[in-house]
């Protein structure tokens, strides 16, 4: 049964200045920007040059915030039980961490394949730096124990409570007794499914198998309620071949694909669309006749093309109003999300998706806990 287990944790002294979003949600300019705040976790993983910083760089950066006590280290392994609020939504959790071993024998399903060039960078870089800055986040789906309710763990001392981009963060330490309790709750279940950090988890696993030993994996442990999959695009700005827009066009139409007008505001009446240059193509439900919409694209409508597409990219469908309004890019799939239900039945059939198929919502804060890496 899966273990989940208390971690060695480094909390910011002022996290509302301190944390950020993923790396990759920033542009250089930002970056410039949020490095002049000198104890910014960005400082430490990001260099001051364009010239990207040798991972030996960052791991003295570390140390050097560590021993300036900008981040402060807890006096013995914890778990953390967090609050993330705003308006619109919430989600609790706990913060702790997950066992690589757990992983290899789907105790922790996953739904998505990794691209393995992306995994050895950062099995490289954590083997380098030894802190894990960001949670992966793992879903559990039965209820926990009545012990570790809300309304108890908000008893307990807040260690932060902070406002971070018009949301609220917020932990508390487990005692004693909630920590054992939840371990033995969490050894209790059949399995917890990774909802999202499969890059990160699967680098974690490669370096275990170097080492010769199972690792802790820092993870927030979620109930599937407190998440959300979110529409999403895989897209690319390339200007491709017009042999190429042919033969996915000629592709598109033999698989069932209608053309749409770019005025049309009927994007909730398709789970995928396409976008060929200015050229809108629909295929509803019954098409496809799968909620497996990325396996789709790239059994159905690529691979049988006779030149490669180039690799895509990724990003969360945020306008799902009009078609008009995304017409800048050459070539776009908006997606509809998978179920829970269908996700979590087909992680437990150990299958997976194409990599980075879902977006699962919400997404984790860099740097508002730094778990150290020990004996890599």
């Amino acid at each position: 049964m899966p273990k989940f287990t208390p971690l060695s944790f480094s909390l910011p002294k002022a996290p509302s200045r301190q944390v950020i979003h993923s790396l990759d949600k920033y542009s250089f300019k930002e970056v410039l920007e949020l490095k002049k705040t000198e104890d910014n976790f960005i400082n430490v993983i990001h260099p001051q040059k364009k010239k990207p910083r040798d991972v030996n760089q960052v791991r003295e950066m570390w140390l050097n915030f560590l021993k300036e006590r900008k981040y402060t280290e807890t006096k013995k392994p914890s778990f953390f039980y967090y609050k993330i609020s705003n308006s619109n939504f919430q989600t609790v959790g706990f913060l702790g961490g997950a066992d690589t071993s757990d992983i290899e024998s789907n105790k922790i399903t996953k739904h998505e394949k990794t691209f393995k060039n992306r995994v050895d960078h950062m099995a490289t870089y954590v083997k380098a730096v030894q802190i894990q800055a960001e949670p992966v986040m793992m879903i559990h789906e039965l209820p926990t124990p009545n012990e570790l309710k809300p309304y108890i763990l908000e008893k307990n001392d807040c260690v932060l409570d902070f406002d971070f981009d018009g949301t609220r963060h917020q932990l508390w330490p487990l005692d004693s007794n909630q920590s054992t309790i939840l371990e033995n709750w969490a050894n209790s279940q059949t399995h917890f499914h990774l909802a999202d950090g499969h890059h990160r988890i699967q680098c974690m696993v490669d370096l275990s198998k170097v080492v010769g030993k199972p690792l802790s994996v820092f993870s927030f442990l979620v109930h599937e309620s407190q998440i959300k999959l979110n529409s999403f695009v895989w897209f690319t700005n390339e200007v491709l071949s017009q042999r190429f827009y042919l033969a996915l066009e000629q592709m598109i139409v033999k698989r069932g694909g209608g053309t749409l007008k770019n005025n049309e505001n009927l994007k909730s009446n398709y789970p995928l669309l396409i976008q060929v240059k200015q050229q809108w193509f629909g295929f509803s439900k019954e098409t496809i006749n799968s909620e497996n919409i990325p396996n789709f694209i790239i059994s159905k409508l690529l691979d049988p093309l006779p030149t490669p597409l180039p690799k895509l990219n990724y990003a969360p469908d945020l306008n799902e109003s009009s078609l008009e309004s995304q017409s800048n890019n050459q070539l776009v799939f908006h997606m509809k999300p998978l179920s829970k239900s269908y996700l979590f039945d087909f992680a437990k059939k150990q299958k997976t998706l194409p990599a980075k198929s879902t977006f699962i919502l919400p997404k984790m804060l860099t740097g508002l806990l730094i778990s150290s890496v020990f004996d890599i």
